[in-house]
């Protein structure tokens, strides 16, 4: 088991922070995926079953939690049944390859292997399990940021989202600088296909949206 278990298994006894593996927060989604990029509802649905797993994240088990859960969390608090089964659909359909190097194979593979959500929106549950090769990921890795989860759900925009997480992985290290291309930034903070090409574009839709608002 690897250090961003552990990790996360700490951070879930604290409410304010929340705790990912490197390989995820630094991600960068595919020509397919950005098509259609999940929307700022589904990567905090993503925020919340990741910090309701905890330390449990890499187990072949169902997690579970209640619906209810939702209503005390920005964003989500007037959510139905159908909007619930809309943004797992979203998590199913993101596409993350993950080259392994050790093993001589390149997988490719989702979050979520099955989400199901109750009926009953007063006092139902939400049961979830992850995708096996995601779980192989997050056991084996050593490489993770703790993040301020109360920030991440007040996010209100995908990029701000992801940017937080790509500024905690990097946070303290030695190395102050680093390069990106417009596309590898897009291909890491969601921006659709087709979409914001240059980077005055991308600055002023992407970027300063962002920075704007955490």
């Amino acid at each position: 088991m690897g250090y961003a278990v552990n990790s996360a298994e700490t951070a879930s006894n604290d409410p304010a922070l929340n705790s990912k593996a490197g390989e995820l927060l630094d991600a960068r989604y595919t020509a397919t995926a950005l098509r259609n990029p999940p929307s700022l509802q589904a990567l905090k649905l993503q925020d919340v079953l990741m910090k309701n797993a905890g330390g449990k994240i890499a187990e072949d088990t169902w997690h579970s939690l209640p619906l209810a859960t939702f209503k005390q969390v920005q964003g989500f608090r007037n959510l139905t049944h159908d909007d619930v089964v809309r943004l797992f659909e979203e998590l199913r359909g993101v596409t993350m390859r993950h080259v392994n190097y050790a093993e001589g194979h390149t997988a490719v593979y989702g979050m979520i292997a099955v989400g199901r959500v109750d009926m009953d929106e007063g006092n139902g549950r939400l049961r979830y399990k992850f995708d096996d090769e995601f779980r192989m990921v997050v056991e084996q890795s050593n490489i993770y940021a703790v993040l301020d989860y109360r920030a991440g759900l007040a996010m209100a925009s995908r990029y701000a989202h992801r940017l937080h997480e790509m500024i905690a992985l990097r946070a303290g290290r030695d190395k102050q600088i680093e390069r990106f291309t417009v596309e590898d930034l897009r291909a890491r903070l969601g921006g659709q296909t087709g979409t914001l090409g240059t980077w005055t574009a991308f600055k002023q839709r992407a970027l300063d949206t962002a920075i704007g608002a955490d």
